[in-house]
Parts: C-alpha cells; structure tokens; sequence
C-alpha cells in the first residue's frame, strides 16, 4: 500500500473515530446521570403486569409447557417403565441443561425397564443408536455413585463407587470432588451416555448427558391426577384435584393404593416455594407405611429445610418421649403423574378421629397467628394468645366464649402459681406432664413460631371436671438453628407460651428436672448419637436426586432461611451442633439453676401480640454486644428500659433474672438519622464527583482525539500540496 493510500485512510479514519468517541461519551452521559427513579421506573414490573402473564403460562397445555421446558429444565413425556403395576409405574425423563436423568425409586430392577414414548412425537438415539417405544433401557455396568449435587442442580462425582454386573458388585475407587452442593447422596448412575432428542414437529436434535439415579432404601409413593397435571394445585391451595394413590415399599411389594378422593395444597409461607406441601384424602381409610388407617394423610415437603430431617427428628422424639397423641411419619420419594417431586415426609393429620386423637367431642385448639385470625371462622383470644377451634366441627359462639374463659382462667393459675398448694391446684386443671414436654421441645428446638402458631392442646373431659393437655407436637421446618436468629445458642427465639410461663414456677421446674434426668435426656442423648446420623445416611440417596430436582437457582428454597451452610452434610451437622448446644443450655440451667439468669427482652413497639426474646446468660457476664444490636435492629428501638421506666444498660456484667423493654430514644434517633443522611449526602457528592472527572477525562481524551485528527489531516492536505506544487514545478 502507497504512502498516499495510508495518509487518505488516516485522514478519513481519524475524524470517523472522534465522532464515534464523542457518540460514546454522550450515552455514557446519558446512563450514568439518569435519575435512579428512571431506572427503577424502567425495571419495575407490577404484580399486576405479572398476572395475566402467569394466567397465559398456566392456561397453557401440557405440550405447551414441555415445549416451552425443552432446551432448559422440566420433564417430557419420555419415560422408563417399571416392572410392577402398569401405567402407574413410569418415571419421566427431566431435563436440566445439557443432562437430562430418569430418577428411579428404589425397588426398579435395573434388568427391567424399557423406553416409554410415542414415536409421532419423539426420535431417540442413544449413543447415536435408534431407540424405540417398548425397548429395553440398556443399563449394564451401572454405578452406585455417590454424588454431590450442587446448589445449582448440578452433580459432582465423589469417591464411593461401586459397579454392579451381573448381579455381582466389584469396589473401585473414584477422585473426590469437592463442591458446594445443595444435596449429597447415593445414587444410580450409568457411565456417561449421550441421548439424543428430536420433537417430529422440529428439524433441531437436540443431544445431553444421560443420567440414571436411583434411590435407596425408601417406598415410593404413584398419585395420578386426573388432569394428568399439577398446575392447577399449584396456583392456590384451595384448588382441589381427584385421582388415584399408590405406595410400594422399597422391596417393591404393593403397600397401599386406590382412589384418591381429594388433594390439594397445604402451608401460609410455605406454599409459595417451588416444592409445595399437599393434603391427601383417600375414598377408603387404610393404613400407609405401617402408620394407622386413615383416609387423610399429609405430604410434608420440607421445602426450607435443607436437611429435610428436622420436622422428622421433632417428631419421632416427641413420640418417644410419650407426647399424647405425637404424629407418626415415615420418608417416600414421590411421583406426581410419572415426574419425580422429591423427597416427602408422609405424615398423620393432626385430626380428631378414632385412629388418630381419640377425644370424640372433645375440643382440640390450634395456636394461630394474630395476623391470620380474620382468615379463620372458629377462632377466639385469650390471654394466651389467638386459638382456632379444629375439633368439634361445630362450633358455636357460646363455644367461642367458653373456650376464652376457659384459657384465661388457665393463664391466671398459671401466674398464680407461686405456693406448692397453688401448684397441687393447677394439677386438677392441666396435665403436668404434657406440659413438661411442650416445654423441653420448645427450649430445645427454638422454633420461632411456636406459642403463635402450630401450636396444638387439646382439652379432655374427665367425669365433671375438664384437663387441659400439652400437644401434639407439629410444624418444626424453621427449628434448630434454621432461621437468622437463631445464629445465637443461648437466645431463646420463640415468644413464651403457656410452658414458658409455668416453668417461673419452682414446683415445676423441679418436675421438669426430675423428668429430664429420668428419662427425657437419654432420648436427647441417643437421637445425638444414633437416630440423626441414621436418618441421614437412610434418607442419602433420595436427597442426591431431590437436590438434582430442586435445587437450580430458581426452585431452591432450602437455603431461603439460613444461606449459611449449602451441602446437606454441612447442614446435618450444623443441625446436629445445634441440637447439642441448645441440650447443653437446658442440662445447664436444670442442673445448675443458681448459675444461669434469663433476660427476657420484651418488644413494646409489637401492637397485635405479646412479642420477646429471651436469653441465657451465666452468672456474672455480660450480654454480647452483637445480641443487643441484632435485637435492636429486629425491634427497630435503640435502647432498654425496666418497667418502671428506668434506663437500663444491658451490657454490664448480669448477677439475676431480668426483664427489659425495648425504647426509642429519640435524640439518638435523631442523631442517628442525621448522621446517616449526612453519609449518604456526601456518598453522592463523592460519585458525582467521580462521575464527572470520568467524564470530564473522556471529553479531555476525545477533544485531543480531535486535534490529533485535524492535526494529521492538515499535515496529509499540506504533503499532498506540496507534491502536486513539486509536480508542477518539474
């Protein structure tokens, strides 16, 4: 290329680039001093723009929505059929990214299933072969392999590996690798494989991983709808469908089954998680798992558990501990219409029946919150709190009224309960030993919930006189350790209850002594030692598929309540440390009650119902300051009063029980606000400032870009009109 050339491409090329530079530095301009209220404005969908969105996506059919699932996640109508009972049978193929996995129950014989599809619909090809609808799902070489599966969906090899061949297994040994998984379990998988997929209706072919994961140990539960989908259950928990029920064991032998007369959705905060809780009710009572014939049964999911075991160790420890009444469970990996929901607690409706709380007529109450009372019809208050009514069916307004006097009158014996003869009186209105029990449950679980709602008693006739009894025990998802608050072992998170309340009674806590001595804490003891770590390796490789299933992005709710810890193991053993210290706390206290205090840090900011927190502290330390804090942030106050109205500073040294209420002193308040208004202000005189130099250094850089390309053009103009001055010369 000539010089000429290159000094004519310069001189058109460098004004081309100080406009393109001075477009720049406009939008530049443009985007950074917009008001943030723009871009909010511009971002902000309403609730209102969402749901007629979410009425299309819902009103969609079921080949819409796998259409619409297929390059990304959710399940197609591929399935791998099962030896057993027919059509029920089937699981469907789910697609997460580039991998897609059959996830198998425990009793699928590996020699045993075949490909389900309709060829109109579907080519496949495995491992670039032809496969068609009714062949066997070659699967030789299979490998127990356990997985990580990360808080993404994804899973991860780990070192335990064994490979079966026919019907023989062989040990290898495999690399471990470390991930940051949602869940970890054993599983099923076959050496990698391709699967290639292509809808007739599309010229793509679309080609993923193939993954077989089979579960272990657990029964599997088959419920059919008979819309053949979920989507309406899952739009509200009053929707209801009809369909059919069946649960095998895990040896494969049919346990129960028939018509399923009703299910639908069940929870408040619950219900909006991905994974939902649902209610079934069978046309005919029977027993399921070896629990007690009924025609209601509860699917709990465990959605904000990552554990999924804390509502099981609850409730296995209440029955051993003798609670009336205590709820039986047993873990199921479920199916809805052939696709993998996960792992599921079934469980014994809380309801009164003859299989299950034999109190005929009795009344059976249901603490709720005082937000939801206006929801529920057979609900009163009392001094103990809000109450729903669940048993009898009908209830009347001299019912209601009764039922009041009645708790109030149980609330003044209990805070009058100060003299042994005060204490021998109480005895002929409530049952002492259900009490201690709802008491230790509570202290050693912390749910924050409790004493609010999901709180049962139930009152039984006894010849003329009627006895107040503690339980059944139910809803502990958020317990041991599985909320913000409760990042502190020694703060109590739950509002004192009826228990809390009596055990300001030295009577009682004598009581309560006795029985946690006697028996109570060896049950805690072994479920330390043995039940959790045997609920946990029971219930593995269930969790490696239910990870795979739930735990992409948008569907995991198990870490919604505590983001801390994201592999099941570290979860285990999080819930585990737990337990242990709120165990120590309580032997603390019990056995050395002269060495612990309690202060009890009352919010007076909470107008519906009583609201506090209660934390243990050993004689003579002080309280953290970062508890404080965190209370006060929760409360929303800046300091402590006593009730007579003194100011108190909480973080001196303690030597006796107090009880303190939250204040807002408003100078500090003040102070504080002007402070904080003072920040901000300066943060954005700082970025406007910062803005600007940037700005100021881009409009500096592409004035000299200018220059320099006017500069160049004159000098190319100059040596042109010198050469053609030179030409005309010669």
């Amino acid at each position: 290329m000539s010089k000429e050339r290159i000094k004519r491409i310069v001189s058109i090329a460098v004004p081309v680039l100080f406009m393109g530079v001075v477009v720049f530095c406009v939008c530049y301009y443009h985007n950074v001093y917009r008001q943030p209220e723009e871009a909010a404005q511009d971002n902000h969908v309403t609730i209102e723009d969402r749901e007629p969105q979410e009425e299309a996506q819902q009103q969609d059919t079921s080949e819409e929505t796998e259409a619409n699932q297929y390059d990304d996640e959710g399940y197609l109508d591929i399935r791998a059929g099962l030896t057993g009972m027919g059509d029920a049978e089937s699981v469907k193929l789910y697609v997460q990214n580039d991998t897609c996995y059959f996830f198998l129950p425990a009793y699928a014989d590996a020699g045993q299933i075949v490909w389900q599809f309709d060829e109109e619909r579907y080519e496949v090809l495995l491992d670039g072969q032809a496969v068609r609808d009714g062949d066997r799902l070659e699967m030789t070489g299979i490998s127990n392999t356990v997985y990580e599966a990360r808080t993404d969906g994804t899973a991860a090899e780990t070192d335990e590996t064994k490979t079966e061949t026919g019907g023989t297994k062989t040990e290898t040994d495999e690399t471990k690798t470390e991930t940051d998984g949602a869940a970890v379990g054993t599983a099923d998988e076959e050496q990698e494989r391709t699967l290639q997929i292509r809808r007739q209706t599309d010229a793509d072919t679309v080609e993923y991983k193939l993954r077989v994961m089979k579960s272990e140990s657990l029964p599997a539960i088959f419920i059919d709808t008979d819309s053949q989908a979920m989507t309406y259950l899952e739009q509200d928990k009053e929707h209801e469908e009809t369909g059919s029920f069946v649960c095998i064991s895990a040896a494969g032998e049919k346990d129960s089954g028939g018509v399923l007369d009703k299910i639908s959705g069940r929870g408040y905060s619950s219900f909006s998680a991905a994974k939902k809780s649902y209610t079934i009710t069978l046309e005919e009572a029977q027993p399921v798992l070896g629990m007690s014939s009924a025609c209601k049964w509860v699917l709990q999911a465990n959605a904000l558990d990552l554990t999924r075991m804390r509502n099981k160790t609850v409730y296995d420890m209440a029955k051993d501990m003798g609670v009336p009444y205590a709820v039986d469970s047993a873990y199921v990996d479920l199916y809805f219409n052939g696709e993998y929901a996960g792992n599921y607690l079934v469980c014994e409706k809380i309801e009164a029946s003859p299989n299950r709380m034999d109190i005929g007529e009795d009344y059976l109450l249901e603490g709720i919150f005082a937000s939801r009372s206006e929801e529920e019809i057979d609900c009163f208050r009392s001094e103990a709190g809000w109450y729903e009514v669940k048993n009898p069916e009908e209830v009347t307004e001299e019912d209601l009224e009764f039922l009041a006097d009645y708790m109030d009158r149980i609330v003044e014996l209990i805070e009058g309960c100060d003299t042994e003869e005060a204490y021998k009186n109480l005895q002929q209105y409530i049952d002492i030993e259900s009490f201690a029990q709802m008491y230790l449950l509570d202290e050693l679980t912390n749910e924050p919930d409790l004493n609010r709602a999901s709180t049962f008693y139930f009152i039984r006739q006894e010849g003329d006189d009627r006895k107040l009894y503690a339980g059944p025990v139910w809803d502990y998802d958020r317990s041991l350790g599985n909320v913000e608050g409760a990042k502190y072992d020694n703060l109590t998170c739950l509002s004192p209850g009826l228990g809390e309340k009596l055990f300001a009674c030295k009577y009682f806590r004598m009581y309560v002594t006795e029985r946690f001595a006697g028996q109570y804490e060896q049950i805690i003891r072994q479920y330390l030692e043995n039940r959790i770590p045997d609920y946990s390796e029971y219930i593995r490789a269930s969790i490696a598929m239910d990870g795979i299933r739930w735990g992409s992005q948008e569907n995991n709710s198990y870490v919604n309540t505590n983001p801390v810890y994201s592999t099941f193991d570290d979860a285990v053993r999080y819930m585990t440390y737990y337990l242990n210290a709120r165990y120590e706390l309580i032997r603390g206290y019990l056995y050395e009650p002269d060495r612990y205090h309690q202060i009890e840090f009352v919010n007076t900011g909470s107008k519906v119902e009583y609201d506090s927190r209660r934390y243990w502290i050993v004689d003579g330390e002080t309280v953290p300051e970062e508890v404080t804090a965190y209370l006060e942030e929760i409360f929303q106050c800046n300091g402590w009063t006593f009730a007579d109205g003194r100011r108190c500073q909480v973080n001196r040294p303690v030597f006796g029980d107090m009880k303190v209420y939250s204040y807002v002193d408003q100078s500090k308040l003040e102070e504080t606000q002007t402070q904080t208004e003072a920040q901000e202000e300066q943060e954005q005189v700082n970025a406007g400032y910062s803005k600007r130099f940037v700005f100021f250094c881009m409009m500096a850089s592409a004035g000299a870009a200018g220059v320099c390309g006017i500069a160049l053009g004159w000098l190319a103009h100059r040596m042109r009109s010198k050469k053609k001055d030179k030409s005309r010369k010669e």
